[in-house]
């Protein structure tokens, strides 16, 4: 899985979830609280679905954690 790029909103490091798969997009927004996801506005465009990219990058980390986990109980 390759990790997004953020971008940079007033000093804030953000992701958009839309840059994400349906599949991975839809899990953030069902493990995140509903006030986690922002509306920005960013060039004169409204952007309504970022997130941190602080949490983006956790989230990032223990998918990859858990799909190795997941590879090695299956190499038995």
């Amino acid at each position: 899985m390759n990790q997004l790029i953020p971008i940079s909103i007033d000093g804030i490091k953000l992701i958009q979830l839309s840059q994400l798969s349906m599949e991975q997009s839809n899990e953030l927004r069902n493990i995140l609280p509903a006030d986690s996801i922002k509306k920005m506005l960013y060039q004169g465009l409204e952007l309504n679905d970022c997130i941190l990219f602080e949490i983006y990058e956790y989230w990032l980390r223990n998918q990859q954690f858990t799909l190795r986990i997941e590879e090695t109980v299956y190499d038995f």
